[in-house]
């Protein structure tokens, strides 16, 4: 698989991972784009960025999506958002892998399973898909 992969000592901390950022077209003025890590830093940052025709510019229809994965009472937030004060939650944390070959895969690593959320022609049609893996096979989780 050839494009872009970077492992987790490429977003150890949050300000590493905000200063490598990903986008990708739809051919129709429309994108998705965002931090290797999930946290919007731009306003221009979104999942979901429309240019309709006769229009004077963009609409950012997604700008993220917070996923969590609940399991035998624990909770693993896999995003990542900065407030004033605070990072709340801190998905990076889990995030072992970034591969960009032409759509993101994030692969993370919440406990003893991995997580791969691959999104597919965000512009499109958005239809995330997780697998959870355990050594030796992968399941499908959703």
């Amino acid at each position: 698989m050839s494009g872009i992969r970077l492992g987790a000592d490429s977003f150890s901390t949050y300000e590493e991972g905000i200063k490598k950022e990903w986008v990708v077209g739809n051919g129709l003025g429309g994108y998705a784009s965002s931090t290797i890590i999930g946290a919007g830093t731009r306003t221009y940052h979104g999942l979901l960025v429309a240019a309709p025709e006769n229009s004077p510019g963009r609409f950012v229809l997604l700008s993220s999506l917070d996923e969590e994965i609940s399991l035998n009472e624990e909770v693993y937030r896999l995003a990542t958002h900065k407030y004033l004060d605070t990072i709340s939650p801190t998905g990076f944390n889990y995030l072992s892998k970034f591969i960009l070959a032409p759509f993101p895969l994030w692969v993370y690593q919440p406990g003893v399973f991995t997580v791969k959320k691959k999104s597919l022609q965000f512009m499109v049609i958005i239809q995330p898909v997780f697998f959870m893996t355990s050594d030796p096979g992968e399941k499908e989780l959703c």
